[in-house]
């Protein structure tokens, strides 16, 4: 298989010290709730397939919103589906999510079986992203959509201030650190879509009220 992020993904001591922050963090808990949120909108049943899934928390808030969907969680981690896979049992939420070590450029999930596809802080991580895509692509069901969402690393100053006045000073500080190194520019995802290989004939791309970009996708 091929990678999307460094062979083996993040290793065991880093896994465990993303799957806590990603727990603790009001913003991130925030995001997931945005996530959740839009999913449910969309859905009350069918396949959700979680690109990049890491700990395992957004397919279990989706799991106990949405009981009748079923939810697909992909991680090239070993160390990190490790840790979602006892999430998920402490969770009892075993028999709503499958959780599968692979690679994002080459699953073995069936092609057009998947109703919807998400991914969060996940594409900054993609050595190649058009395979992913297009992968994507393949597994998606004609007419459905998948959600990619990053950190956005030109955030507005309008999006500064709202991140310190819901989280206080941390909001800015954290976001920043963030940024330098796991974050993605719109002209970056723009150039990804643009690609001529990208198999999707239509997409768009937004910035939500958090600093995160949204790219829709739709087959």
């Amino acid at each position: 298989m091929g990678g999307w992020v460094k062979r083996g993904g993040i290793k065991s001591l880093g896994a465990r010290y993303y799957a806590w922050i990603t727990r603790v963090s009001p913003a991130v808990r925030d995001f997931y709730e945005l996530v959740v949120s839009e999913v449910a909108g969309t859905l009350n049943s069918g396949r959700v397939l979680d690109v990049g899934t890491g700990p395992g928390y957004l397919p279990i808030k989706i799991a106990e919103r949405l009981p009748s969907v079923k939810v697909i969680g992909v991680d090239i981690s070993e160390d990190m589906i490790k840790i979602a896979c006892r999430n998920v049992e402490n969770a009892h939420l075993s028999n709503q999510i499958e959780l599968l070590v692979e690679d994002g450029a080459e699953t073995s999930i069936a092609p057009e079986s998947i109703d919807l596809v998400i991914s969060t802080a996940s594409l900054h991580h993609w050595t190649r992203p058009i395979q992913v895509i297009n992968e994507i692509h393949r597994v998606l069901k004609g007419g459905r959509e998948a959600w990619i969402y990053d950190v956005l690393r030109d955030a507005t100053q309008e999006m500064v201030l709202y991140l310190r006045g819901r989280y206080g000073l941390l909001g800015p500080i954290l976001y920043r650190i963030v940024r330098s190194h796991s974050s993605v520019s719109m002209e970056y995802v723009e150039g990804i879509l643009k690609d001529p290989e990208n198999r999707f004939p239509s997409y768009n791309i937004e910035r939500l009220d958090l600093p995160i970009l949204k790219a829709r996708l739709r087959k």
